[in-house]
């Protein structure tokens, strides 16, 4: 095995083992900090033969005899990434079943971790179209060309983002929730719960999600990681804001706040205080969503979305020459964007809605189901705009309609719960 390699070797079986550096370090009868050096395989530092025998020994492993084994074993995995890269199936399934009859001896080498990573890709692989196989032939290049020349773990995350890109979220997930069971350091297991959060959110799933950022958030403190747990606490209070309860979502986003004013972040600060807004829209507190608007742009905050939202809450405080203006503010805006953005025909819908006060249930109609059209991310504005619905059908005695858009509304909350 070469120098170089040995200390990612050891640092492998360990974390795999389950154990920690501490513990590891008392098995092998070394120090601490002598630990560190040897895993960190830095060159002038060496490892004698004594030393090579103790640390095998605790592993029920032979350095010598385990050589020979890995060039084979690599040599099988290289095999596999290339009938993947060149989408060959019935050699894919050959080189896998070859693989899985050394499952056993595999989990005693370097290369543990890499088969971990075989074993996400290849439950799927064989099953996707075969446009997107060469997507994922460049993801296992990238993966495998590299993989002994970083930290094992950064492969997890980047191997779970890759898979999102692909439209494989609940593949990523699998991926970030294994990896979470091989490593308890609380730096990498608050990235990996950070991630993992997000991907739950992504597929929906957000009492999960929820679960997830509760207990990054709790590492983050923990590490004192202040830039990442404003971010978190701000994603924390999207979830609620996704599950409906608002009061405790302005509790998160007033946190997030107070982080980032700390760090002095704007960008957080500036888009917590936004989602302030979004909330107090749903609690039909018009007024402090204002205030909460002002603030948002004191920080800097200047998307699209600010101008209909305030123009909405100014609508609702029948302040309607106050919603005209942001709304023209808002397309002056947007004037760059290609004229089928959603956002520009939305506030094009919204201008011409307080332009004939007599239709308005006709273009909201007509917002509601340009909205349905848009991705994810516009679900809060989807449901915000079902209740305004609602509410004009009933007052109109149009019931059969107001049914029905409640159950729409319903199958969203479901969705997202």
């Amino acid at each position: 095995m070469k120098r170089n390699e040995l200390g990612l070797y050891f640092k492998t079986l360990r974390l795999v083992r389950g154990l920690t550096k501490k513990e590891a370090a008392r098995l092998y009868h070394i120090s601490l900090s002598y630990l560190d050096l040897i895993e960190d395989d830095i060159k002038y530092v060496s490892i004698s033969n004594d030393l090579k025998c103790r640390m095998s020994e605790v592993y029920n492993i032979r350095i010598k005899e385990n050589e020979n084994e890995i060039d084979q074993l690599n040599q099988l995995f290289n095999q596999y990434f290339n009938a993947c890269f060149y989408s060959l199936k019935d050699e894919i399934s050959e080189i896998y079943e070859l693989i899985q009859k050394k499952k056993a001896l595999i989990k005693n080498t370097l290369l543990y971790p890499k088969y971990l990573l075989i074993e996400y890709l290849h439950g799927f692989y064989l099953e996707i179209p075969i446009e997107d196989q060469e997507v994922i032939s460049n993801i296992l290049s990238k993966i495998f060309m590299q993989f002994e020349s970083r930290d094992l773990q950064i492969y997890y995350l980047y191997l779970s983002m890759e898979l999102r890109n692909v439209g494989q979220s609940e593949h990523a997930k699998n991926c970030l929730e294994t990896a979470l069971e091989y490593w308890n350091d609380d730096v990498i297991q608050s990235l990996l719960y950070s991630r993992l959060s997000m991907i739950c959110s992504v597929l929906g799933k957000n009492f999960d999600s929820l679960s997830c950022a509760l207990k990054a958030k709790a590492l983050f403190e923990k590490t004192n990681n202040y830039i990442r747990n404003a971010r978190c606490l701000n994603s924390i209070g999207l979830i609620y804001l996704n599950l409906g309860d608002y009061l405790e979502s302005i509790n998160y986003f007033n946190e997030a706040i107070s982080c980032g004013k700390l760090i002095n972040d704007n960008t957080i600060t500036s888009t917590s205080y936004f989602n302030i807004v979004i909330a107090y829209l749903f609690l039909d507190d018009y007024s402090s969503a204002i205030e909460s608007i002002n603030k948002a742009i004191d920080y800097g905050y200047n998307k699209t979305k600010l101008y209909y939202n305030t123009a909405f809450a100014y609508w609702k405080l029948n302040q309607i020459k106050e919603s005209k203006k942001w709304i023209k503010d808002g397309i002056y805006k947007a004037a760059d964007l290609e004229k089928n953005d959603v956002e520009y025909k939305f506030l094009k819908l919204f201008e011409k809605m307080l332009s004939k006060p007599n239709e308005e249930i006709t273009y909201l109609e007509k917002i509601v189901e340009l909205t349905e059209k848009k991705n994810a991310s516009q679900a809060d504005f989807l449901k915000l705009y079902y209740r305004e619905l609602i509410r004009k059908y009933k007052a109109n005695d149009m019931y059969k309609e107001a049914l029905e858009c409640m159950e729409k509304n319903a199958k969203l909350y479901q969705i997202l719960k």
